[in-house]
Formats: structure tokens, sequence, C-alpha cells
């Protein structure tokens, strides 16, 4: 009865290395500990971990290698957007100073059309009153 209690264990650990491709004593796959030396170095710098690239060179056919490198090209994505965005912001910020200038100079001018408005309101006032008078003049005049 031990021998078949024995064979029966024994069975089934070996079904289950069978079914996941890995001794389960013996921890990780060398893929799954590069892909998550990978990931801790991620965490700590900007860029490609080194980890990835070894991971995907040694075990290509390694589902952690696809993975690793869907996290690659995301990190290259997302840096290209990174700098696109960096570059928009500063033209932002560029064209938001443009607009400030643009509104203030409009405003000088209105002002200045203001006062030029006005000014030429008081000419013309000032002509009415002086052909008012030459009128006057020319009919008092001998």
């Amino acid at each position: 009865m031990p021998k078949f209690i024995f064979a029966t264990c024994l069975s089934f650990i070996l079904t289950g290395c069978v079914s996941t491709g890995t001794w389960p004593l013996w921890g990780p796959s060398p893929a799954e500990t590069l892909f998550t030396a990978g990931l801790e170095e991620w965490r700590g710098k900007d860029g490609d971990p080194d980890a990835f690239e070894e991971l995907m060179n040694q075990h290509p056919d390694s589902p952690f290698a696809a993975a690793a490198e869907a996290l690659v090209d995301c990190g290259i994505t997302s840096d290209k957007y990174r700098e696109q965005n960096a570059q928009m912001a500063e033209r932002l910020q560029a064209l938001e100073q443009r607009h400030a200038w643009t509104r203030q100079e409009l405003e000088n001018e209105r002002q200045l059309n203001s006062e030029l408005t006005g000014r030429l309101q008081e000419l013309e006032t000032n002509l009415e009153k002086f052909k008012q008078i030459l009128i006057e003049t020319e009919q008092y005049s001998p």
C-alpha cells in the first residue's frame, strides 16, 4: 500500500511538471527570474532594463520575453510621447507669451485710437467754430 501511495504522489508531481514545463521544486524559470529583475530595474531608472534585453536574447520563445518586449515597446512609445509633450508645452508657452504681448499691444492701440478720436472731435469742433468766426468776420467786413 505505501508503494501505491508513493507511486500515486510521484505520478501527480510528474504530471504537474509535464503540464507546466518546470520542476516545481526548482523555483522560477530563468526567463521568469530575468523578467522579475527587469521589472525591478525598470522601477529604478528610465529606459530599457538590461535584464529585458537579456531575456529577449536568451529566451525569445518565452511568454516572459513577449511581455518584456511589449513593455519595452510601450516604454519607447511613452518616451517618444513624453518628448513630444515637452516640445508642445514649450510651444504652448511661447504662444501664450505672444498672445499676452499681442493682447497688450491691442489694448495700447485701442487707447491710442480713443485718444486720437477725442482729439479729432476736438479739432472738428474747433474747425466749425473757426468757420463760424470766418463767416461772421466776412459779414462785418466793408
